[in-house]
């Protein structure tokens, strides 16, 4: 099956070539069109800012260790909490309520009150494959929970569903309150995206409480507006909270030219170079990699179909 599945996925590639080249008009035709939108104004153009290394501390002194490391990410947490606000302390064990259970398939579907903020219970969906486990789990936030576990007509959009049926557990919510643009803060004095992050945080912690969940492999998925919430809680929580989180080798100091080639590589699957991850951090260049191929392959996919019809329309 994977072996009829790649054929299918080269097949689909070479006919979208194929396709392109045989309307090698159209295509430059549509491009000057849209070109003047694939680059930076003139005044922009070139110019990528002078920035700070993140590797020199507040008084100009350089990284030179690991325990160096420590300190200036402590600066630089207090620095971002200056600019966000300050998170509360994360909750140890956040309350969840079941609100009843449903069979689904191979999992059950529990709706639920999760704890997400002191004093603020937050509805939600918790779904569990059948199982001994402990399972792997995942954390699924976006605008409401109904989208990510399939009970919409969003399908594309199921991930906790289609992670539950791969043997995750997973906890999904919505913005708390309802309203994306300003969720409730629970009176926490803190930029939106940053009170996510630690919405985030004690989803996390909600879930590696759970019996049926392995705490040691605890993750976090979103898409669109679920995908900003994700990167915080990711940057601002499982990062800054977790001491060993890696290096990348063949980089000394690594900058942000060299993170975003090793970026691109893995995205791209092109595979590892002269720069190489080691530690923690390979599991984000694994997920990477993953993501890369999937959105790779399903854009090549997709074009086609649109080209498609678009070519039946104008025949």
């Amino acid at each position: 099956m994977r072996r009829a599945g790649f054929c299918v996925l080269v097949v689909t590639v070479v006919l979208v070539s194929l396709g392109a080249a045989g309307r090698g008009k159209e295509s430059g035709e549509a491009w000057e069109k849209i070109s003047l939108y694939f680059a930076p104004p003139a005044q922009y153009a070139g110019k990528f800012g002078n920035y700070r290394s993140p590797l020199l501390f507040d008084d100009g002194t350089r990284v030179q260790s690991r325990e160096d490391w420590q300190r200036r990410r402590a600066e630089i947490l207090a620095d971002w909490n200056g600019v966000m606000g300050a998170w509360p302390a994360v909750i140890e064990r956040p309350r969840i309520e079941s609100l009843g259970d449903v069979r689904r398939e191979s999992f059950t579907q529990r709706s639920v009150r999760v704890e997400t903020a002191p004093g603020q219970m937050t509805k939600g969906y918790l779904l569990i494959p059948d199982g001994d486990g402990p399972f792997p789990a995942v954390f699924v936030p976006f605008y409401e929970a109904e989208t990510s576990t399939g009970q919409n007509a969003n399908k594309l959009r199921d991930f906790a569903y289609q992670l539950t049926k791969r043997g995750f557990v997973t906890l999904s919510i919505g913005s708390p309150g309802g309203d994306a643009r300003k969720p409730d803060a629970a009176g926490i004095k803190i930029q939106p995206l940053s009170f996510l992050g630690y919405v985030a945080a004690n989803g996390y912690q909600a879930l590696a409480s759970l019996p049926q969940v392995d705490g040691k492999r605890v993750g976090i998925v979103g898409h669109s507006y679920g995908g900003k919430w994700a990167m915080f809680g990711a940057c601002l929580w499982a990062l800054l909270e977790f001491s060993n989180t890696g290096a990348i080798n063949g980089a000394h100091p690594a900058g942000m030219l060299d993170t975003v080639y090793l970026s691109a590589t893995t995205f791209s699957t092109l595979g590892f170079g002269d720069l190489t991850p080691v530690g923690p951090v390979r599991f984000l260049t694994g997920t990477e990699s993953v993501s890369g191929f999937i959105l790779i392959s399903w854009s090549a996919s997709f074009l086609y179909l649109e080209m498609q019809e678009f070519w039946r329309r104008r025949i």
